[in-house]
C-alpha cells in the first residue's frame, strides 16, 4: 500500500465516523522523542522521517507541517505522495489547526487519538477548534485498523540499576516522591514519561530507540504503588525484587485511570500526561495543575551519578581520540570517507572499549555546506564525501555507556582553514568558553545563560538559530528536561547537579557549520555577601581544534582556561591510547600562547 492509498484508507474510516478531518502526530502514548517503531504512524501515513511534524488530512487535501530543520529532507520525502509541506514558522504559513478550520464548515468535527496528545497541546487545540465552532473526538484511532504490518509492541529485556549505581535506592526514590505529594496535598502521581518511571524505579531497559527505558505507566499513591508494563519480560528476579518493594505489576494494556477514587487528589503535569489520561479521569476528581516534581528530582544528579558519568567521559573521549586519529590516518592517505562510514567508524572506536552500550542518538557527521543543516543526516545516495580538499568536518555524537550518557561535537578541518572559518570557528569558542567559565547567582534561569553566552556574537552581528544547551539524562535520554539553555523564558531554576549541554555554534548556508559541545554539570561556587554562586564543571574531555583557533580573538582568560582544560584531557585520556593516540592528542592538547598586549 503507498502513501496515497493509505491516506485514502483513512479518508474511508474518516467518511464512516463523520469526521472532516485527522491529525496524526506521530507521538506515542509516553511523548518519546522517538518512539518505538510501533507508534511511527507519522512516517506510515506520510513517508517523512523526521522527528517532528504534524500530518492534517481532510476529504480533499492533506499537509505536513515540520520545522526549518526539516524542511529539505521533508520536501524530498513527500514527493508523490499527495501531501503538501508547510514548513513551519515561515511568513504565511497558517497553523495547523488554523488551515483545519479555514477548510471546514461549523458543526464539522475533527478526530485524533487522544493517546498521541499531551494534554496541554490538546487542550491548546481544542480552544482553536471552538473558537471556529468545530467539534472534536479525541478517541479515534484510525490507524490501528489500516497499519496491517505494525510493528509489534516493544517488549525488550529490563534490568534493575543497582544502588551503587544509581546513588540512592528504589525505595528511598519512592519515599521522596509520597512526601512530595504530601506536601503539595496531593495522594496520587501517574507517570507516563518514560525515563520517569525509569528514574523512579531504578530500573531500565532497551524499548526506545537509543534512550534505556521500558514502555510502561506508573501510578504511585498513598497507599499502592502499580506498574503497568510487558509482564513477561521482565527477569523472575527483578519482579521479585519490585514485589518485594511493595509494587503490583500488571499489564500494559490494563492501565486505565476511570477507576481511581473519586475522592482522589492527583498531581498533573499537562505537559507530560496524554489526553486520555486526563480527559478518562473521574468526574469530581481533585486536580493540581503544575509542573512535575519528580521530573526536577530526576535532573538533579547525584554525587555518585555524576562520579559515574566523569568515567563514562573519559572512555567517550578516548574514542573520540582514537576516530580522529584514524580520520587524520585517511587524509593524509590521500583516501576518503562518507559520511555515513564515518559516523559507523565511531560507532567502532566506542564499541572498542569497555562499557559501551549504544548510540545515545543517531550521530550527525556532515561536510562541508552539510553541516550548516542543524540536523542533518546523511544517506547513501546523497552523502558527503570527506577528503583532504573538503572544507569543515562537523561530528555531533553521543553513547550510552555503563556509567552514563553522553553527548559531544567537534568541528575539524579536512584542509587548510580559510581565515573566514578561523575567525568564525574562534567566535563560537568564545562563547562556550563563556558558559563554561561562568559564575552565576543561585536562582538564575537558563535563557539568562544563553543570552550571556550570545552576547560576543551578537557584537559582531551573528548568531545561531538553536538554544545554547539542553538536559541530560544519567543512562537516559541525551535530551532531558526541565533545565535548558535557550531563549524561551522557561521558569526553572539551574540547580546544583543539573547536566546541560554547552553547545553555541554558528552556520552559513551551502558553506560550512561549526558547533562545539561539551556536557556541564551546575556546581556550587562561591558564597559571598551577596549570596550563593553556582559555576559549572566541564564533564566531557576532548581537544578544541587548535588549527581553527586564532588566539589574538581570545582573552588571557580565555587562552589559560583552554590551556587547562587541556591539560586535563591530556592527563585523563591518556592511559587509555595507543602510542599513535598519544601523539595525535599531544599535539593538539600543546600550550597555546598567550599573546603579548
Amino acid at each position: 500500500m503507498n502513501i496515497q492509498s493509505r491516506i485514502e484508507t483513512i479518508r474511508g474510516y474518516m467518511a464512516e465516523a463523520g469526521v472532516r478531518g485527522y491529525i496524526i502526530t506521530g507521538f506515542d502514548p509516553h511523548g518519546s522523542e522517538i518512539p518505538p517503531a510501533h507508534w511511527h504512524t507519522r512516517e506510515w501515513i506520510s513517508g517523512f522521517t523526521g522527528s517532528a511534524g504534524l500530518v492534517l488530512i481532510t476529504a480533499d487535501a492533506a499537509g505536513l507541517w515540520t520545522d526549518f530543520r526539516y524542511w529539505i529532507q521533508a520536501e524530498e520525502e513527500l514527493k508523490s505522495s499527495g501531501i503538501a509541506l508547510f514548513r513551519d514558522g515561515m511568513p504565511g504559513v497558517p497553523e495547523p489547526l488554523d488551515w483545519l478550520v479555514s477548510r471546514l464548515s461549523p458543526g464539522d468535527t475533527i478526530a485524533f487519538d487522544g493517546c498521541t496528545v499531551s494534554s496541554q497541546m490538546a487542550y491548546e487545540w481544542l480552544l482553536t477548534l471552538m473558537n471556529g465552532d468545530l467539534r472534536f473526538n479525541a478517541s479515534l484511532d484510525f490507524i490501528a485498523n489500516s497499519w496491517l504490518s505494525r510493528p509489534p509492541m516493544p517488549a525488550e529485556r529490563v534490568f534493575e540499576l543497582s544502588k551503587d549505581v544509581s546513588g540512592e535506592s528504589r525505595e528511598s526514590r519512592l519515599a521522596r516522591v509520597r512526601e512530595k505529594l504530601r506536601e503539595l496535598r496531593c495522594d496520587t502521581w501517574i507517570a507516563s514519561a518514560l525515563d520517569l518511571i525509569a528514574w523512579t524505579l531504578n530500573i531500565r531497559g532497551s524499548d526506545i530507540p537509543d534512550v534505556p527505558a521500558a514502555v510502561g505507566y506508573l501510578i504511585v499513591q498513598t497507599d499502592s504503588i502499580r506498574w503497568f508494563t510487558n509482564i513477561a519480560r521482565l527477569p523472575d528476579s527483578l519482579r521479585k525484587t519490585l514485589e518485594r518493594d511493595g509494587i503490583t505489576i500488571l499489564p500494559y494494556e490494563n492501565f486505565e485511570t476511570r477507576s481511581l477514587p473519586p475522592e482522589s487528589r492527583i498531581f498533573i503535569d499537562p505537559r507530560l500526561l496524554n489526553y486520555a489520561i486526563t480527559a478518562n479521569l473521574p468526574s469530581g476528581i481533585k486536580q493540581r495543575i503544575g509542573r512535575d516534581p519528580v521530573y526536577l528530582m530526576k535532573s538533579r544528579k547525584n554525587e555518585t551519578e555524576i562520579a559515574h558519568i566523569r568515567r563514562a567521559m573519559e572512555k567517550d573521549g578516548a574514542a573520540l581520540v582514537r576516530f580522529y586519529t584514524r580520520l587524520a590516518r585517511i587524509l593524509e592517505d590521500g583516501e576518503k570517507i562518507g559520511e555515513m562510514e564515518a559516523a559507523e567508524r565511531l560507532r567502532e572506536c566506542r564499541q572498542s572499549l569497555p562499557g559501551f552500550l549504544g548510540d545515545s542518538f543517531t550521530a550527525i557527521a556532515a561536510v562541508g555546506g552539510n553541516g550548516a543543516v542543524c540536523h542533518y543526516h546523511a544517506k547513501p545516495e546523497s552523502q558527503g564525501i570527506i577528503t583532504a580538499g573538503e572544507g569543515l568536518f562537523l561530528l555531533d555524537s553521543g553513547a550510552q555507556w555503563e556509567d552514563g550518557t553522553t553527548d559531544i561535537t567537534r568541528t575539524t578541518p579536512c584542509r587548510k582553514p580559510t581565515a573566514e572559518e578561523i575567525r568564525d570557528y574562534t567566535r563560537v569558542l568564545k562563547a562556550h568558553i563563556t558558559v563554561s567559565r561562568m559564575r552565576f547567582p543561585a536562582g538564575s534561569r537558563g535563557y539568562q545563560i544563553d543570552a550571556i553566552a550570545r552576547a560576543d556574537m551578537w557584537h559582531y552581528g551573528i548568531d545561531y538559530g538553536h538554544g545554547t544547551g539542553h538536559g541530560v539524562g544519567y543512562r537516559l535520554g541525551v535530551h532531558e528536561g526541565p533545565q535548558v539553555l535557550n531563549s524561551r523564558p522557561v521558569d526553572v531554576v539551574l540547580e546544583p547537579g543539573m547536566i546541560v549541554s554547552n553547545e553555541p555554534g554558528l552556520y552559513r548556508e551551502n558553506c560550512y557549520g561549526i558547533r562545539i559541545e561539551n556536557l556541564v554539570v551546575c556546581r556550587e561556587a562561591e558564597t559571598t555577601e551577596f549570596g550563593q554562586f553556582l559555576c559549572f564543571e566541564t564533564l566531557s574531555l576532548a581537544p578544541y581544534c587548535r588549527a581553527l583557533i586564532d588566539v589574538n580573538l581570545l582573552s588571557k582568560e580565555e587562552i589559560h582556561w583552554i590551556n587547562d582544560y587541556h591539560a586535563q584531557v591530556w592527563k585523563r585520556l591518556y592511559p587509555l591510547l595507543t602510542e599513535e593516540e598519544a601523539d595525535w592528542l599531544h599535539k593538539e592538547t600543546q600550550t597555546l600562547e598567550v599573546c603579548a598586549v
